[in-house]
């Protein structure tokens, strides 16, 4: 960086290729369920059905080579058509059992639908208006704005547990060293309001606390913590994880970390975005 040049870019000139994830999340709260769920459905049978008009049907020969793997489960995939159902393929179908976490597959199939797979989430790192200094200073805090991000994680939890998949909260203190910055006196606040403040789903049985870490519009190493338990506060986390990496990364951080909001109209000092 040259003397006297800024370090950072305007959040308006911070460009977001996959779209804005919070007005995602406006979008689908005010959709008819039903409408989304039977439109998910249909995209997600429409993928297959390409499948099942090619000479060879790759599904079916998965769900055969599952289930005689597995001879007691009980699948089929159906194409939806105007004319009605069409079952692409099928294993026991008339089986009676408990489903499995099918959810998930609504639920990709949804996100799709909405944000497209060119999507990609953005983690940011902001300051206030004025309080950036042209030699790399941040006077007062930094704000840590969560984007929903799933896969956010240091590389060593990547590495352990997303097979090397995370979004390196490294990277992101890395291009906030790299931006021109080298001290924040004010710590760090973490705005998480992306999402709402519900850690857990309401039918959930406390059996499922443990699989299923707290909720959160920021979660780093997936709200687990070094022990392996599920994080008290996913933002405080994520602020402790930046902040050990700021300072690895050579940017001076000192203050204290906390849950808050972002200011309108602050700098964008760093940001990563997910593979």
């Amino acid at each position: 960086m040259r003397a006297g040049s800024s370090p950072v870019t305007s959040r308006e000139s911070a460009t977001d290729p996959g779209g804005s994830l919070r007005r995602m999340v406006s979008r689908v709260s005010c959709r008819p369920r039903r409408a989304l769920i039977a439109l998910a459905v249909a995209c997600a049978a429409g993928s297959v059905a390409s499948a099942a008009g090619a000479a060879t049907n790759p599904v079916a020969a998965t769900i055969e080579a599952f289930g005689k793997k597995h001879p007691t489960i009980s699948a089929r995939v159906d194409r939806l058509t105007p004319q009605g159902r069409v079952t692409v393929a099928a294993w026991r179908p008339d089986t009676a059992l408990a489903p499995a976490s099918t959810m998930k597959i609504v639920t990709a199939a949804s996100a799709l639908l909405t944000v497209g797979p060119d999507f990609r989430f953005t983690t940011r790192l902001e300051a206030a208006p004025d309080s950036l200094s042209a030699t790399g200073r941040v006077s007062g805090p930094a704000y840590l704005i969560g984007g929903g991000d799933p896969m956010l994680a240091t590389r060593a939890y990547s590495r352990s547990a997303l097979d090397g998949l995370g979004t390196p909260i490294e990277d992101l203190a890395g291009n906030v060293r790299e931006s021109g910055i080298r001290s924040i006196t004010g710590g760090v606040v973490v705005d998480e309001t992306l999402f709402d403040r519900q850690r857990t789903g309401p039918l959930w049985k406390s059996s499922y606390r443990y699989e299923c870490p707290p909720l959160s519009g920021i979660a780093t190493n997936q709200n687990r913590s070094a022990r392996g338990s599920n994080v008290g506060s996913p933002a405080i986390a994520a602020g402790q994880r930046l902040v050990a990496a700021l300072r690895a990364a050579g940017v001076q951080v000192s203050g204290p970390i906390r849950v808050g909001r972002d200011v309108p109209g602050g700098d964008v000092l760093g940001q990563v975005r997910s593979q």
